[in-house]
């Protein structure tokens, strides 16, 4: 081999080695990017008959680990639209019970609205303190995500029930589901924009069971 043919193959060589460098390095950057958000954060179900003669609903949520959580949620009124949000932090075991008539669809954003029909969504995430006077439904990121709040409600399908006892009244537990980046968004950007008011509304509250103050912007 001349040397100058030796010097092609090691150009080639060198050329070779540095474009699988780079591959590796645009594949690793890819699969970093690629890397799913935390699982079993986000939970959603419907309400309905809220402010009718039918009974009033109950949202139960259930904190099953050993720190405490923030239960960040979101109302929607069957038009879609956001109408309530707040934050409630539950203590490890703890228990959350929440009246849909009364914590979570008693003080619509949008005045003059009765919010009889709709979908609550829950954001499970970390707070930063015991008390969790800290826990914020319009501040979430990625970073604090956490899993893995559980909660139920019940549903009354009739605004007609029969007599006490035969209600006939049956109770769901929230479904799971993927929490993407546009997904957030969407849940914290509207959160409680009026909370300079005096009496702001868009503001839910956190019932029975909750260690502080619910909080939205």
């Amino acid at each position: 081999m001349t040397r100058r043919s030796k010097a092609k193959a090691e150009l080639g060589l060198t050329a070779a080695m540095v474009w699988l460098a780079c591959a590796g390095l645009f594949s690793s950057r890819a699969w970093a990017q690629a890397s799913p958000p935390p699982s079993d954060v986000y939970r959603l179900n419907y309400y309905a008959n809220a402010h009718t003669r039918a009974p009033d609903a109950t949202v139960h949520i259930v904190n099953p680990t050993a720190a405490t959580l923030c239960a960040d949620i979101y109302v929607f009124d069957a038009n879609q639209n956001e109408n309530e949000c707040c934050s409630c932090p539950i203590t490890h075991n703890g228990l959350l019970t929440l009246s849909v008539n009364r914590d979570l669809t008693s003080n619509p954003l949008t005045p003059n609205t009765v919010l009889t029909n709709g979908v609550i969504k829950i954001v499970s995430t970390v707070s930063p303190s015991a008390l969790a006077t800290t826990c914020n439904a319009k501040t979430i990121t990625a970073d604090n995500l956490a899993p893995e709040l559980r909660a139920w409600i019940t549903h009354y399908t009739s605004v007609f029930p029969g007599a006490i006892g035969t209600l006939g009244g049956t109770e769901e537990e929230f479904a799971a589901a993927d929490l993407s980046d546009a997904e957030l968004t969407f849940l914290t950007t509207p959160c409680n924009t009026s909370t300079t008011a005096a009496a702001p509304t868009g503001v839910c509250t956190c019932g029975s069971g909750s260690p502080g103050s619910p909080t939205g912007g």
